[in-house]
């Protein structure tokens, strides 16, 4: 009797970390669907933008576009020119989409990082329900 205990200790042992890894592979893989969902929508399949980082944690999505065409030289009028142009089409693309009009609804926020390759952020947006008025 106690042998059979012992075996199905180890069956519910087995199947319960399964059960673990499982949910864990599956947060995994729609975290990816998510993000490349994100990426599509974000650049439109442009090459001179590239998503290089991607997370939400608690209330926020936080993501980093590289605007890859861009001079490392640029002149402080033409780069106020491009945050302008990033600023209205990224505000365009979140209050115009109904998931995350939806998701901005709910009380979260969602922070956009502009960089010029691998250069610290020369723009910033923190967008939230009250930005898509």
């Amino acid at each position: 009797m106690k042998k059979y205990v012992k075996y199905i200790w180890v069956a519910f042992l087995v199947l319960s970390l399964g059960k673990m890894l499982y949910a864990k592979y599956e947060n995994d893989s729609q975290y990816k669907q998510l993000k490349n969902s994100v990426e599509e929508y974000f650049l439109e399949g442009d090459p001179n933008l590239k998503l290089s980082w991607f997370k939400i944690q608690d209330q926020t999505m936080a993501l980093t576009i590289d605007i890859l065409a861009l001079s490392p030289l640029i002149k402080k009028t033409e780069l106020d020119k491009v945050r302008k142009k990033s600023r209205d089409y990224i505000y365009q693309k979140v209050c115009h989409h109904p998931t995350l009009r939806s998701y901005l609804d709910d009380g979260n926020f969602i922070s956009v990082d502009f960089r010029n390759g691998k250069k610290p952020p020369f723009m910033n947006l923190q967008i939230n329900k009250s930005t898509c008025v």
